[in-house]
């Protein structure tokens, strides 16, 4: 009890009876010795001694808002504690070696023989120099530390004489608050330099982004300059935000204040600037889970008076986890349009204006209340004078309003009398049973208002309803031919004995109500069976719960489930292409828009992908907001338009390719050509008749690459000859080794003496391409090995799985890989026309369509075998030739005939005319070369018995070469023509034939086949 309460019962004790003046002395006295004891105890007690080590300046907001947030906890007046406040400065004189050891010189001299209590110390260098000092300048002396930036600190320290909180920033729930507050974030720009702070900053924010894995975290540092930063940050687009962290520095090396770094990164964003720091909410930052010195100060401050209290440091663990406090700035939420309600709940808002509601608020309600109850007294005062007035009014109009309330409702009451049989109909009563207004009525003319087929049921329920059952039925009546629909109702009274003696109750004309129902029905059977019998799924879903909540037989089709099944599904269960949360924001766009039509990818109960077409539409049902969805199934249209697409591209790539062949077989001819007379005219072991071999061979390699290109477009004929795979495949595996990358190994095993097969050398080229390079692709970016295999099989009737070959002897090209594999499912429709599994643009799904047309072609087979993560092979099966002897002799003959006839040569490309006169002239033919075709034409006018044969390039300006052909055969009809051409696409040796024309070669054009081609051409004229 203190000295006021004393005073308090003695002056209550007092009021009772009169106390002796020796007494009231006494008790004085002792008081007065109370008093003076406490004093001296009070004044005998030891003053602690606490130390309070900053790291950084006065003046530094972050260290003197700690300090201030210690003073609040440890009341130095009340709890006699002395408390004294060090700054090291260590921002501006650094915290290198030199000026360590002048800090320890100056606290030794001016604290040795000071003893404390207690040592707080604020931030990471005023911690690194206690943890190296401690025991030499303050032993045994307990120290609390706080803003510390090191995770590691409470290992490094003895934790008998060191405790604390360590600085850690709450920038998950930052994050997590503005992905709340802007839904539509994708990118979050972080401003932390690399000082040591920032330093720290960066390794304790960097492990949180894999919880965010859809944001795209970027860094400004101190590897830009604050202009470059503002820059950046002022051309911010809607799905960015940014968090401030340090910027003390910039790319030049200037040293940026808080207010300055702070101030203009807010000033110059376009999106809003969050931070984990109350000290930055000052300068146009919007705020965050901010970490506040006030607060760090308060929580050391607090571990502080337990140790002073007597609690050991040791049951005095570290704070791993800093306090933090939801913080905003009122003009910054209001600038970018944040509202208040979507703040978490105890948020604190600095900066609000002054409201004179806030302010007052219990007084204004108050006033409100009072104002409120007055008028209320005055308000009944005048009410009670005016109710009699009015009672009899109101009476009336209720009467109206109940007649008028009937008739609109068209319900009439009635009351039976069953004692008497008398029965009381009101007007509207009788309206509706079709008789006078007054009529005197009873039980029996009521049943006979009643429809002949309704009255037994009428009569057995009012029976039952008499015996003590509920009376509430509706029924038909039959007046004057027209039906009506009825329902009535009654409340029976009964006497002490259980008898019925009277009855109240109401008829209500439900005719339309009936009709109504009708054609409801009938509605609802017409939209069931539209809705059930359409050729498109057809769903129902709530928004809040993406649950179905009805849907028609065929969306369950679509999808592969049953009824059951269907029922318990959600959006996002069937969904293949949208994430949940791009689904919720597309409902949520339906639901601004109330329609959307677009196309997505669903996936069936087995897995598959379906593309889907969906019109959806925001609609009312049954009382609520839903979404009405028709989905039309546009797999096979997506697969055909994919298909026409492919088409186009080859119909493209053949085009291409055309115009590639006709100049490059133009350029071809003449590198040919000359290389054959040079190696006619220069001595067989001479170097220049090898470089010209070479010339002639290379000349070759380059006609079968044009070859290649048509045959890929579609574009050449395919010539069947006697073909040895092994030399094709020699030539495929040096283009395909220069094509796969080199972390894939090729391995072969080729015999080397394989027997012919009759085939297309440009179709096996194309074969062996295709399934090397499917081979490198299913290796995808792993190293592997691709094993390449050739060899002569030969098949009997019990050999097994084999396809379709019937016995004999084969061979066989096998490609092998070890990549990824394929499923059964896979493998059975690898072969189909533009199936593929690779992702777009590496790809057409024609390669293995083309081979395998290919080899059915040759009546040969292909087998595959794969199994997942374990790779595949492809078996290829062609048969072999089984004459061979003179097949080799005619491939090795090389004889080239001879004339003296009259050749008119025409070609508008002057190095091949002159290339082809060279070669007919040293075959012994006499030519006559024309580069314009018109000039040609004349000159054969002129005097046409002149030559015995016209060689014609087919693409020529002015004047055709089919063209050129039909003019001179016009004018000598038995003169016979030859069309060479590079290439092109109005003649092939079908068409040419059909025009008249004798001969039809393609370029690069060798001397042997010119030869042969005059020839044959000469000798079958002369002939025929």
């Amino acid at each position: 009890m203190d000295f006021s309460s004393i005073v308090d019962s003695n002056q209550r004790r007092s009021s009772n009876k009169t106390e002796s003046p020796m007494k009231k002395l006494r008790f004085l006295f002792i008081i007065v010795f109370i008093v003076s004891i406490s004093n001296i105890l009070h004044a005998n007690e030891k003053t602690k001694q606490v130390l309070i080590l900053n790291s950084y300046h006065k003046g530094f907001p972050w260290t003197d808002n700690i300090v201030r947030g210690i003073e609040s906890v440890i009341d130095t007046e009340s709890k006699n504690i002395e408390l004294i406040v060090e700054y090291m400065d260590t921002k501006a004189m650094g915290f290198g070696e030199t000026y360590k050891i002048k800090l320890f010189d100056f606290l030794d001299y001016k604290y040795r023989n000071k003893n404390f209590d207690l040592i707080i110390s604020s931030d990471d260098n005023a911690y690194n120099f206690l943890r190296e000092f401690h025991d030499r300048l303050f032993p045994r002396t307990p120290i609390v530390v706080c803003g510390v930036n090191n995770t590691n600190a409470p290992d490094l320290v003895d934790p008998e004489q060191f405790t604390g909180v360590l600085e850690s920033t709450s920038h998950e729930a930052t994050i997590e608050l503005i992905l709340k507050l802007h839904p539509q974030t994708k990118k979050i720009y972080l401003i932390i330099d690399k000082t040591p702070s920032g330093k720290y900053r960066w390794r304790v924010t960097k492990p949180s982004f894999d919880r965010f894995k859809e944001i795209d975290f970027i860094r400004l540092s101190d590897d830009y300059t604050i202009n470059e930063i503002e820059d950046i940050l002022g051309k911010l687009e809607n799905d960015s935000a940014v968090i401030f962290f340090t910027l003390y520095r910039d790319k030049s090396g200037r040293y940026l204040s808080l207010k300055e770094g702070a101030s203009r990164v807010t000033k110059a964003s376009a999106r809003p600037v969050y931070t984990t720091h109350l000290l930055e909410l000052p300068y146009g930052v919007v705020g965050g889970k901010v970490l506040g010195g006030f607060y760090h100060g308060q929580t050391v401050a607090k571990m502080g008076m337990r140790i002073l209290n007597g609690e050991s440091i040791k049951n005095i663990p570290f704070l791993l986890k800093s306090p933090t406090q939801y913080v905003f700035d009122y003009g910054q939420l209001d600038k970018w349009g944040i509202k208040h309600s979507d703040l978490p709940e105890g948020s604190l808002i600095l900066n609000k204006p002054f409201s004179v509601y806030d302010t007052y608020k219990l007084h204004i309600w108050s006033g409100i209340t009072t104002i409120i109850i007055l008028i209320f007294i005055i308000v009944s005062l005048q009410t009670n004078i005016k109710k009699r007035k009015k009672a009899e009014e109101l009476l009336k109009k209720q009467n109206y309003y109940l007649e008028s309330s009937q008739a609109l409702g068209k319900i009439g009451t009635w009351e039976l009398d069953l004692i008497n049989d008398i029965l009381v109909w009101t007007d509207e009563n009788c309206r509706i049973f079709g008789v006078p207004e007054g009529s005197v009525v009873n039980y029996e003319i009521f049943l006979n208002k009643v429809h002949p087929d309704d009255r037994d049921y009428v009569n057995r329920k009012w029976e039952a309803g008499v015996a003590g059952k509920p009376y509430d039925i509706e029924h038909r009546l039959l007046l004057n031919g027209e039906v009506k629909w009825v329902r009535e109702k009654a409340e029976i009274e009964f006497d002490d004995g259980g008898k019925a003696i009277s009855a109240i109750g109401f008829t209500q004309d439900i005719t339309e109500k009936k009709q109504n129902e009708n054609m409801l029905h009938e509605s609802e059977e017409r939209y069931r069976i539209l809705f059930e019998q359409s050729p498109y799924g057809i769903v129902v879903f709530q928004p809040e719960t993406s649950k179905f909540i009805e849907f028609n037989e065929q969306a369950c089709k679509q999808l592969g489930y049953s009824r059951q099944e269907f029922s318990q599904l959600q959006i996002h269960d069937i969904e293949a292409k949208e994430t949940v949360e791009e689904t919720r924001v597309r409902i949520q766009k339906i639901a601004q828009s109330g329609y959307d039509n677009f196309n997505t990818l669903q996936r069936t109960k087995e897995g598959e992908y379906r593309h889907i077409n969906v019109i959806a539409q925001l609609i009312e049902f049954s009382g609520h907001s839903v979404y009405y969805c028709i989905w039309r199934d546009i797999t096979e249209l997506m697969h055909l338009e994919e298909r026409l697409r492919q088409a186009q591209k080859m119909e493209s790539i053949g085009s291409l390719a055309g115009g590639i062949a006709h100049d490059f077989n133009n350029i071809l001819f003449p590198i040919v050509g000359m290389s054959e007379l040079l190696l006619e005219d220069l001595p067989k072991n001479s170097l220049e008749y090898e470089n010209a071999k070479e010339i002639l061979k290379a000349g070759k390699r380059g006609a079968d690459l044009v070859q290649q290109i048509l045959a890929f477009s579609r574009q050449s004929e395919h010539k069947m000859t006697p073909v040895r795979i092994q030399n094709i495949l020699k030539e495929v595996l040096k283009l395909s080794r220069s094509t796969i990358p080199s972390n894939i190994e090729i391995q072969q095993n080729i015999q080397q003496s394989c027997g012919l097969v009759m085939a297309d050398p440009i179709q096996i080229h194309q074969i062996a391409m295709n399934l090397i390079t499917n081979a490198s692709h299913a290796i995808e970016d792993e190293s592997g090995i691709i094993d390449i295999e050739l060899k002569e099989v030969v098949f009997k009737n019990a050999d097994l799985d084999r396809g379709e070959l019937q016995p004999g002897a084969y061979i066989k090209l096998s490609v092998s890989d070890n990549g990824i594999g394929m499923s059964q499912s896979t493998i059975n429709k690898i072969f189909e026309p533009y199936f593929t599994t690779k992702e777009q643009g590496k790809g057409t799904g024609l390669g293995l369509a083309v081979v395998y047309g290919i080899i059915k072609e040759y009546k040969g087979e292909v087998i595959v075998h794969s199994e997942i993560g374990k790779g595949s092979t492809f078996n290829v099966y062609l048969p072999l030739m089984k004459k061979v002897n003179g097949i080799e002799q005619r491939i090795q003959s090389n004889s080239m005939p001879i004339g003296t006839e009259r050749i008119l040569l025409v070609d508008d490309e002057i190095s091949v005319a002159k290339l082809e006169s060279q070669m007919l002239s040293r075959l012994g033919y006499q030519v006559t070369v024309e580069n314009d075709s018109n000039n040609a034409l004349n000159r054969f006018k002129a005097t046409p018995n002149s030559f015995d044969m016209v060689i014609s390039d087919m693409t020529m300006p002015k004047m055709t070469g089919d063209h050129l052909a039909k003019e001179i055969m016009a004018i000598k009809d038995d003169i016979p023509v030859i069309i060479c051409t590079g290439f092109s696409e109005r003649i092939n040796k079908e068409t040419a034939k059909s025009i008249g024309v004798k001969g039809f070669l393609v370029k690069p054009v060798v001397k042997s086949d010119l030869a042969q081609m005059v020839r044959n051409v000469l000798d079958e004229t002369k002939n025929s």
